[in-house]
């Protein structure tokens, strides 16, 4: 390559999964989340858009329109109602937009009428069939940027976005028939190749997907193998996975690639610096600098985007704060990774009334009806805030809409004792593989939303013995046991039993990859939303009773100790888990609360 004789600045900047979290108000837990909220990061992209030595060019990378109570009403007001977030990329001046896999949750229509109100390109080319209007595969973005020898020259910036092929399994109910995607590396591939032919000189990915590695099997999560295997990135913008990057490593490269994952939430703004060469032959990327940048702790909303959100916020809360019915004692998911609760039955409850209705006067009738349940809102990636309490007195509306943040349908499923076994086997992977005991119990790489247990059987789990399946659902050790029982009615479950089980569109399109699910399996729809369905179960007061009983336990061949992680709230009810002998360790640099457990 010659030596360029000429340099130039390029500043690209980043948001992505900010999942409507439009401000730092948490209107579901009537507090500020400090170092979250679009409205603030918005003087940050203002600053860091100031400040830019050349061109500066801003994206999203997706997932903005799911995730708080203000994006579910969003969602549901009349389609002649604006919407706060495509107003709020106009106003900032946003150059492109790439779609994420929960842009697709409230339907295909909703999602038109978001890119139609979009002045900035709307990007996704991992369509393999179907459309939504309006969306391209990639754009060409031109730039006038002086160089250092005081010349001013054009360069093009192709750009494009991929999401993950399973966003078609995970939003079957909406894209079925309709829309199918292409594996990450292949959609890349195409949409660089056509950049190029297009006389890009620089391209940058939107890559709505996680790093993984370049050797995993996992499609969802293809960053570390499209930087690998896909010529002619010259940036990389990260998400889905709502980690950051770069991390504490240091790392700012994947493949020589810089790349940036701005978190979740709006907690911060990725921003690539690249220093271009200029030549005879063209342009190349000379170096590189990476880094987030999050709001300083005195930075206040523009006025012109906080009047936007104001409105959205407003009705929200209003919705918010009604009281639905009242409870003589508190819920809460503290302990949800050593026993089911309360706010699990009433889920699995609201499931098993709505399938009941739907299949009235059928065959399906006479089989026996469960629920699979997982305890959602549990610590996580989502950090030591992120349980459910529910205090005793009024429950309001927000209190219900903490226990089911994802917009999900009531589905059931037919499926037989055999792949039920198979079903809890997978669901057990949530357990950390702690054969020697003092260790942590529970996998940090799996999220509690795939820890489904049964309602209506009863599990018992040695979490100590090694698992059959791996944390992506693929059956690993086919001949482990984590299962040690499944019983119906204090007996075994007969593998050849047929079961209707109550379950969430997302699960049984294949979310999470359960077994049992095949083209073959016997599916009843309903299109009862089950946030919706467990509001009008509770308005009607039918709200659990303060103890249930658990519908799996641990049963292990030799008992022994290990930590959890909970809420540091958790503390003052460390006697409802008596039974597991606790002795407190305390909070570590997370903010959790560990807890020793014998299990």
């Amino acid at each position: 390559m010659n030596s360029p004789y000429a340099l130039a600045d390029l500043r690209i900047l980043a948001t992505s999964d900010v999942h409507m979290h439009l401000t730092r108000w948490d209107a579901l837990h009537q507090r500020n989340e400090k170092g979250r909220g679009f409205d603030v990061l918005a003087s940050t992209i203002q600053r860091a858009r100031a400040t830019a030595k050349g061109a500066c060019i801003l994206f999203d990378n997706g997932d903005a329109l799911q995730g708080t109570p203000v994006g579910a009403d969003c969602a549901a007001q009349p389609s002649q109602e604006r919407h706060p977030w495509p107003d709020l990329l106009n106003a900032l001046d946003y150059d492109a937009v790439g779609l994420g896999n929960h842009d697709f949750d409230f339907g295909v229509p909703f999602l038109e009428r978001i890119v139609r109100y979009t002045n900035a390109p709307t990007l996704c080319a991992s369509f393999s069939h179907g459309a939504v209007a309006g969306v391209a595969p990639t754009v060409m973005l031109t730039r006038t940027i002086t160089c250092s020898d005081g010349q001013a020259r054009t360069i093009k910036i192709g750009v494009t976005s991929v999401l993950p092929p399973e966003t078609a399994i995970w939003n079957q109910r909406f894209l079925a028939g309709l829309i199918e995607f292409d594996d990450g590396v292949p959609a890349a591939r195409r949409a660089v190749a056509a950049l190029q032919e297009g006389g890009a000189d620089i391209v940058v990915m939107l890559c709505h997907s996680g790093i993984g590695t370049r050797e995993s099997t996992d499609g969802e999560n293809f960053g570390a193998s499209l930087a690998h295997e896909v010529e002619g990135v010259d940036a990389l913008v990260l998400g889905h996975t709502h980690q950051l990057f770069p991390g504490v490593d240091g790392q700012t490269d994947l493949n020589g690639i810089p790349a940036v994952m701005p978190g979740f939430a709006a907690e911060a703004l990725g921003q690539i610096d690249l220093s271009l060469g200029w030549t005879e032959t063209g342009w190349h990327v000379a170096s590189h600098d990476v880094k987030l940048l999050t709001p300083c702790e005195d930075d206040v909303p523009p006025p012109d985007i906080a009047t936007l959100i104001a409105p959205a916020i407003e009705r929200t809360q209003t919705i918010l704060d009604r009281t639905l019915a009242h409870t003589n004692s508190g819920l809460h998911s503290y302990f949800g990774m050593l026993m089911s609760g309360p706010s699990d039955a009433l889920i699995a409850r609201t499931m098993v009334d709505v399938i009941k209705e739907q299949v009235a006067g059928s065959d399906l009738a006479d089989l026996p009806l469960l629920a699979s349940v997982a305890p959602i809102t549990m610590g996580g990636v989502a950090g030591p805030r992120n349980y459910v309490h529910i205090p005793a007195g009024p429950v309001q509306a927000r209190h219900v809409s903490m226990l089911n943040p994802f917009s999900n349908a009531i589905w059931a499923l037919v499926l037989t004792g055999a792949e039920l076994v198979r079903w809890v086997e997978r669901a057990a992977v949530f357990f950390a593989p702690t054969a020697s005991g003092t260790g942590r119990l529970v996998d940090p790489d799996v999220p509690s939303f795939n820890f489904d247990m049964l309602h209506g059987l009863n599990a018992e789990i040695d979490p100590f013995r090694p698992a059959m399946f791996d944390t992506s659902g693929q059956i690993m050790s086919p001949n482990a046991r984590r299962v040690r029982r499944l019983s119906y009615r204090d007996a075994p479950v007969d593998e050849d039993a047929k079961f209707l089980v109550a379950t969430t569109s997302f699960r049984a399109a294949g979310g999470g990859n359960f077994p049992g699910i095949t083209q073959d399996t016997q599916v009843v729809r309903t299109n009862y939303d089950l946030c919706d369905a467990v509001h009008r179960m509770v308005a009607r007061g039918a709200m659990p009773p303060d103890h249930c009983p658990t519908v799996w336990r641990f049963a292990s061949e030799h008992p022994r100790r290990v930590f959890i992680e909970t809420s540091p709230h958790a503390e003052a009810h460390l006697d409802e888990i008596a039974a597991f002998e606790p002795q407190l360790i305390g909070e570590n640099e997370a903010g959790f609360l560990e807890v020793s457990v014998l299990i």
